[in-house]
């Protein structure tokens, strides 16, 4: 077993204990946090989803240079120099070397192609969203529809987005770094009554504000090496609902909006 398969195993069995470890421990602050609002929950299950990703890749990393610094900093350093060290390193990947190598083998192949399979499914999306760009017919608000959205793209500090309209989506839908677009579902453009048209421009304004599709893509990209365990999607639902709950808090202080009208505006990838 070369150096390279030791290590994705060695990840691979430390993901299995400490994503469901990590989820309970997050369940754990955010309700914890209930009081101090979605905000601070979000912040928790965001740390959970990047310490469920980075944690289990900690034993693959040396600890001989931290000990190296130790030792230089120390006074007793230079009299212990000449002793003998030792060093230890990812003890967990150790045992399965004593594993057969069809399973081994078996364990490769199935983790790789998790991880093929969701980078595939990840560019998919993403060419379905730049279709549904390309496709979707530019919506014009007026009167006071029009106005809120000025107010809200000032109070926001979101400059140059765009509305559009698509049958293609069931759903509002805000995406893009730098043009950002909201998209409607084409039979909601008509039907959709003022107030709640304004709740929707509030709540896509404060996705935009938050960079929430940014930091979604970066998400789905760090993460996909513990795509594969279910309790991790259970960090991801969390995480998720949290971010809707704290666009829905900003959108109720936003111009006009005096309710707090609970929708669920935005994309769930």
């Amino acid at each position: 077993m070369n150096a390279l398969e030791l290590a994705i195993l060695s990840y691979l069995l430390n993901s299995l204990w400490q994503v469901p470890l990590l989820f309970a421990t997050g369940w754990l602050a955010a309700r914890m946090l209930r009081s101090a609002g979605p905000a601070a929950q979000h912040c928790v299950w965001v740390g959970a989803v990047l310490l469920q990703t980075l944690l289990p890749a900690c034993s693959l990393v040396s600890m001989e240079w931290l000990r190296s610094v130790l030792l230089w900093s120390s006074r007793e350093g230079a009299a212990t120099a000449g002793g003998v060290s030792a060093v230890t390193g990812p003890g967990v990947a150790a045992g399965v070397s004593h594993l057969p190598a069809s399973l081994l083998f078996a364990v490769e192949i199935f983790y790789g192609s998790s991880i093929a399979y969701f980078l595939l499914r990840f560019l998919w999306r993403a060419r379905v969203l730049a279709a549904l760009r390309r496709e979707a017919i530019k919506f014009v608000l007026t009167d006071d529809a029009a106005e809120y959205w000025e107010r809200c793209s000032t109070t926001f500090g979101v400059r140059g987005a765009t509305l559009a309209a698509s049958s293609a989506v069931f759903g509002p839908v805000m995406m893009g770094v730098r043009r950002k677009l909201v998209l409607l579902p084409a039979a909601m453009v008509d039907t959709l009554e003022q107030a709640d048209l304004e709740t929707v421009i509030a709540h896509e304004f404060a996705h935009m504000h938050r960079q929430d599709f940014l930091k979604n893509l970066a998400y789905e990209l760090i993460s996909l090496p513990v795509r594969y365990h279910p309790i991790f999607w259970l960090t991801r639902e969390a995480l998720i609902e949290s971010r809707e709950m704290v666009c829905d808090q900003m959108a109720a202080k936003s111009p006009g909006d005096e309710s707090m009208r609970i929708l669920y505006c935005g994309w769930r990838p």
